[in-house]
């Protein structure tokens, strides 16, 4: 059996990477004497109410992705849209940024009244654990652009964060820690691959069905939850100085720590710091993955990545632990090199 990669089950990430580079050139064409180009790199920021003022509002915008092909296959409407503020709200956390507000876009070839509501009961659900307010969202149904049967989830959320309190990664140096926050499972990220390695498009019983050694099911292992991180993580704001905060979406930890890292340092992370969950052991061994591609496809059980000066990292992992929340020393920055060196 040939390696299973990214790009053969569809998804190209170096692709999209060069498309949002040249996105960028005309996004520039378009910004205004308040919009705050050089800050964030998981999200957009916008000084409130002039250019300059120390009060940031801060925007992401993502979506559940093929995912929803699975969520609908197993029946879980709701976890869609717990998924879907779960993965934006981290997107602005790692600047610092509390969620305000949350806008949700359901789109599908024939709309059904009872998915769309279970799936906005979900964005409800995280909506109040993160204190963000569902202000609004559009339904749309067209048939001809999706398929019927198919369905698409986005949404949008608002935040803010003080310009003096803002976690922008322009601080790292080499000494410092990084700290993992396990992920629950794949969360949102990488689910064109796990569908190719499954077959489950043609053959959805197989969500049934048990990978060898393991008690659960491909849907148990698959159908997780992105798992919301704002109830641990936002008790540090403010109380412990963060270098850095890193989500882990598509790309992994290959391509996302290196969004944070200033130039001339480099992350090197020790893939032995933590235990692997069983699901990536199984997807992993089904398609044969080198550790350098499924390291770029999935999380690998870490979500979330923390980076402190070595003399914080006690007093970090106090506060996380006063909210049930280990955090596991993986890695340090160092001088030199590039992106993440995977040990």
């Amino acid at each position: 059996m040939a390696k299973a990669s990214y790009r053969d089950a569809g998804v190209d990430i170096d692709a999209a990477t060069s498309a949002v580079d040249r996105i960028k050139v005309l996004a520039k064409s378009t910004r205004t004497e308040r919009v705050e180009s050089d800050l964030g790199v998981f999200a957009g920021f916008f000084s409130f109410p002039d250019a300059g003022s120390e009060r940031l509002i801060v925007a992401s915008t993502d979506g559940v992705g093929t995912k929803l092909r699975l969520y609908g296959q197993l029946d879980q409407w709701e976890d869609a849209g717990f998924d879907i503020v779960s993965h934006c709200t981290s997107d602005i956390l790692v600047h610092g940024a509390r969620p305000m507000f949350f806008l949700d876009y359901v789109g599908a070839g024939k709309l059904d009244p009872d998915v769309v509501v279970r799936i906005v009961s979900g964005v409800t659900e995280a909506c109040r654990m993160t204190g963000c307010a569902l202000l609004g969202g559009e339904t749309a149904e067209m048939p001809g652009i999706y398929n019927h049967g198919d369905l698409d989830v986005v949404g949008t959320i608002i935040g803010e964060v003080s310009r003096s309190s803002l976690v922008d990664g322009r601080s790292i140096e080499a000494g410092d820690i990084l700290l993992g926050l396990s992920s629950d499972g794949l969360h949102t990220n990488g689910f064109s691959l796990v569908r190719k390695l499954l077959g489950s498009d043609d053959r959805p019983e197989v969500l049934g069905e048990c990978p060898a050694g393991s008690a659960r099911t491909w849907g148990e292992l698959v159908g997780t939850r992105h798992r919301l991180y704002f109830p641990q993580v936002a008790p540090l704001l403010g109380r412990v100085a963060i270098q850095g905060m890193v989500h882990i979406t598509g790309g992994g930890l290959l391509d996302n720590v290196p969004r944070i890292l200033p130039s001339g340092v480099s992350a090197r992370i020790r893939r032995a710091a933590w235990d692997v969950p069983e699901v990536f052991r199984h997807l992993t061994s089904l398609g044969e993955m080198d550790p350098s591609e499924s390291h770029r496809a999935f999380n690998m059980g870490i979500g979330y990545v923390l980076i402190v000066r070595p003399w914080d990292v006690s007093e970090v992992q106090a506060i996380l632990s006063e909210h049930g929340e280990p955090a596991v020393e993986i890695g340090h920055v160092e001088e030199g090199g590039e992106g993440v060196l995977l040990d």
